[in-house]
């Protein structure tokens, strides 16, 4: 006998239950023992893992083992009546077990895609947001490039007024010298005439006489 858990709907309860009277119709050994639940599912061509899932109603066996399990449950009790259950019956409730199962997978199924449309919403999201912050950083990136142009334009003007000035100023310096140079050669033929007049005593003595140097003839 095995024991259901409280998580199993009913439709896989039911066919479970089932499936255990008739593995309990099976011949037993010569011995007198009942067969194992080996040997069962070897008579069911399973193994007896799979076996006693089936009969705890967490998993559900396909159509072939539970009619190959009425069969030898019928030939070993010895009808169809001391089986109880036609296997009609049998296969009807493995549909409704079936159908529960998937109306179960269709539930989980639902909840699925409800939460994959919720990620997807979340995700459609994110991404406006990416692309708007994308957009400012676009914006900002623009401005940037603009405002680069416009000092690399400044620079450019006062480096071609500083090479103005410069040019202004060795100019003017130059002109400063040339115009120095030129105040000074006119000033020493000056100075010499005014060397040249310069009066000479002749003699010594307080009554000698001063004669005027002539300049050269």
């Amino acid at each position: 006998m095995k024991e259901f858990g409280s998580d199993v709907p009913p439709g896989k309860r039911a066919l479970a239950a089932e499936l255990q009277k008739l593995c309990r119709l099976l011949a037993l050994e010569p011995n007198g023992s009942a067969p194992t639940q080996k040997q069962a599912a070897d008579r069911l061509h399973t193994c007896d893992t799979s076996l006693s899932r089936f009969l705890r109603a967490e998993y559900l066996p396909d159509i072939t083992i539970v009619r190959l399990l009425h069969d030898a449950a019928t030939n070993d009790a010895g009808g169809v009546e001391k089986v109880g259950i036609t296997l009609a019956d049998l296969e009807e409730l493995h549909s409704a077990a079936t159908a529960e199962q998937q109306c179960g997978d269709c539930v989980s199924l639902r909840g699925e895609a409800a939460a994959l449309r919720q990620q997807a919403s979340d995700n459609a999201d994110e991404l406006n947001d990416i692309q708007a912050e994308l957009g400012t950083v676009k914006e900002e990136a623009a401005a940037l490039r603009k405002e680069a142009a416009a000092l690399k334009h400044e620079v450019r003007t006062l480096n071609a007024e500083v090479q103005t000035l410069q040019k202004r100023e060795g100019r003017a310096l130059k002109a400063t010298a040339r115009r120095a140079i030129r105040a000074g050669q006119r000033s020493r033929p000056a100075a010499r005439a005014d060397a040249a007049l310069l009066p000479v005593p002749l003699g010594g003595g307080t009554g000698s006489r001063v004669i005027p140097r002539r300049g050269p003839h």
